[in-house]
């Protein structure tokens, strides 16, 4: 019996052996089991969901239940294609639908993976592209109802979700799939779900959930400013848009603070990691020297790399231009001025990762000192996205300087607010970034033109930007002169920059395009010129700046003398003939000057032929003889033509809608966070 029950033992452990053997060696479908979630949506893409009203419900409240499988069911959309999906249209709406009534419904983590869903599911219908196929996303999605039932249905459970009721995450969720519609068309004023959002308008939860303070990271601020940013711009000269006439008459001062420090912390962030990357340590000691080297020896050059990126911050300066161009208080936007704790993060970029960089300051900033510190980074990288928004930039800070409530607060001494300012390296120079804590902030704008001029000397020039550049420096002049405003700068600087300009444009005249007019720009500078010499005496800080002005008048004659051979030619041609006729009227005093004190200088040279003429004699020659000087007085030196959108720049601003709607890319959803059910 012994022997019998060993065998019967010793059978059964091999017959187990065997069987955990071939398990291993032939796996089946058993053991690897299909998630509930797969089993479900093979189900719903079926066509094998419940009939039976009850069964359904049941069905779909256990699905929503379940966490959202993004990979997979975006694969699966994807490996559809166009055709099949437009077969499979019905199947899409009816999921749509389900999702649609579950953003109401009482159990937080339905909620949230309803919102996920939707979000998964457009941005994978988005990805097809089926416009290229003449299919309309909105038609796959909605269905031929889609403003009608479904999509105020839809509108409608989205503003339950933006409400400050509800928990922070979904708040986040539904910000995100709202900037997943925001992105589905190439040209955003042709977006059917933007337009969804024209009939009601959900401004007033947007703005709410603007503050840094209602943010998780810092998400909802950004896609709130990225989701406004294209709301506020979409067809705003072909129908009636909501959102800017709700922008406008914000008059809350905590609701424009709180849209003032979304803007003034994303701008001032990305400006500050850029800044901690080429500031030089001030110290300048053997120590941090030796470790400069031995971290170059050893550290691949890339991460010491200075190429910026616009990235998220283009919808903050699209937003920012709105609200400047239209918003009665614009200035309590602007000058609203806190201490930040600036968080800079390096992130993915084009599909590149760079070094992770966390930099954490404290320091008082608003949104002007962010704009032109920002400004100053992207204006020296070659990338046409930076190329676009530092053109942007120069329109608002045009816009700025045509108000009198902004160009007195630029020029107001007790503002002192730290501005970074970033040098190019040219041939004569090194690149440097250097920051300042200096009253008032015209000093900064100032700084911030005239490096912009010396830098883009080339014959790829961006004429528009250049006409900015100019307009925003005679705006701050026109101020000064306005209000006698005497703004301590060295202004032989910018006198010496205008010459740069003035040598380079009419040596490379030839150069430039059909479609760009070399003398409108030439008179541009040429006008800033003439203020300072028909009112100098008005808003320069002391006599002898208004004598050196003279005095490099003289110094740089051939400069002007260059500028009136190409325009006297340019005049006898057919082309830009009005407007280098116009440019030789403008130079008449200057010409003056020049032949007055030029006579002057080479008759004390006569009778002083052993002497070489010092600069304090031309001073000296300057002052004596400025009673026998006749100049003509020019008319409207100091007026201009104020700033307008359209119809010159509509095309410029759908340009940068486009580029904003495509490079702000939503946050990345998650549906596992923890949720508290109110079941």
């Amino acid at each position: 019996t012994t022997t019998t029950t060993s065998i019967h033992f010793h059978i059964v452990v091999v017959v187990h052996l065997l069987i955990n053997m071939s398990m291993r060696q032939q796996p089946d479908k058993k053991h690897f089991r299909k998630t509930r979630y797969v089993q479900s949506y093979e189900e719903v893409f079926d066509g094998k969901v419940p009939n039976d009203a009850k069964a359904a419900e049941r069905f779909w409240d256990e699905l929503f239940l379940l966490k959202v499988n993004q990979e997979y069911l975006t694969k699966v959309i994807d490996g559809f294609g166009v055709d099949a999906l437009v077969e499979k249209a019905d199947i899409v709406q009816g999921l749509f639908k389900q999702c649609v009534f579950k953003l109401k419904d009482d159990n937080d983590i339905r909620v949230s993976n309803s919102i996920v869903t939707l979000s998964v599911l457009i941005s994978a219908v988005i990805a097809l592209e089926p416009e290229k196929n003449g299919v309309r996303i909105a038609s796959i999605i909605f269905g031929n109802d889609y403003i009608d039932t479904t999509g105020k249905m839809f509108v409608d459970g989205i503003v339950t979700n933006l409400s400050l009721l509800r928990q922070q995450t979904i708040n986040t969720l539904a910000l995100s799939l709202l900037a997943v519609l925001c992105s589905a068309s190439e040209n955003p004023n042709s977006n059917e779900f933007i337009e969804l959002f024209m009939a009601t308008t959900i401004f007033d939860e947007l703005l709410s959930l603007a503050s840094p303070k209602l943010s998780l990271n810092g998400d909802n601020g950004r896609l709130v400013m990225f989701i406004l940013s294209l709301f506020t711009h979409f067809r705003k000269h072909e129908i009636h848009n909501p959102y800017i006439v709700a922008l406008q008459a914000v008059a809350d001062e905590l609701q424009l603070h709180s849209l003032s420090s979304t803007m003034t912390l994303h701008l001032a962030s990305k400006t500050h990691l850029w800044t901690s990357r080429t500031v030089e340590d001030p110290a300048g000691s053997i120590i941090s020297s030796l470790t400069s080297f031995v971290s170059h020896m050893f550290v691949a050059p890339e991460v010491f790399s200075t190429r910026v990126h616009v990235g998220d911050c283009s919808a903050a300066l699209l937003l920012l231009y709105q609200i400047v161009y239209s918003h009665p208080q614009a200035l309590d936007v602007l000058s609203y001025t806190r201490v930040y704790e600036l968080v800079s993060e390096e992130t993915e970029y084009d599909g590149e990762t760079s070094a992770e960089s966390v930099v954490k300051l404290k320091q008082p900033t608003n949104l002007i000192a962010s704009l032109l510190s920002f400004t100053s980074f992207i204006m020296h990288d070659s990338d046409p996205q930076n190329e676009l928004f530092t053109t942007l930039a120069f329109i608002i800070t045009t816009i700025i300087c045509e108000d009198d409530h902004l160009n007195a607060y630029l020029h107001d001494p007790n503002i002192k607010v730290p501005v970074a300012l970033r040098k190019a390296e040219m041939r004569h120079r090194a690149a440097e970034t250097s920051v300042s804590v200096r009253g008032p902030l015209a000093l900064g704008l100032f700084d911030l033109c005239v490096e912009y001029c010396v830098s883009h000397l080339k014959r790829s020039m961006n004429t528009t930007t250049y006409m900015f550049v100019l307009d925003t420096i005679h705006r701050l002049l026109c101020h000064q002169k306005k209000h006698r405003v005497r703004l301590l700068y060295d202004w032989s600087v910018l006198w010496s920059t205008l010459s740069s300009f003035f040598t380079f444009t009419t040596q490379n005249i030839s150069h430039f395009s059909e479609d760009v007019d070399p003398f409108l720009l030439l008179s541009k500078g040429v006008a800033i010129m003439n203020l300072f010499i028909t009112y100098g005496d008005t808003f320069l800080p002391d006599p002898s700046t208004y004598d050196n002005l003279y005095y490099e008048l003289i110094r740089q004659r051939t400069v002007f003398e260059g500028i009136v051979d190409v325009a006297t030619r340019y005049s006898l041609q057919d082309v830009y003939r009005s407007t280098a006729n116009a440019l030789l009227s403008d130079l008449c005093n200057v010409r003056d000057i020049i032949a007055h004190f030029t006579e002057k200088v080479e008759a004390w040279q006569v009778v002083n032929k052993d002497e070489l003429i010092a600069q304090e004699k031309v001073y000296e020659i300057v002052r004596e003889n400025y009673d026998s000087l006749t100049l003509k007085l020019q008319d409207n030196l100091d007026k201009y033509e104020r700033y307008v959108e359209h119809p010159h720049y509509v095309s410029f601003f759908s340009q940068i809608a486009r580029h904003v709607a495509h490079t702000s890319t939503p946050i990345n959803l998650v549906a596992s966070r923890p949720f508290t059910s109110r079941k």
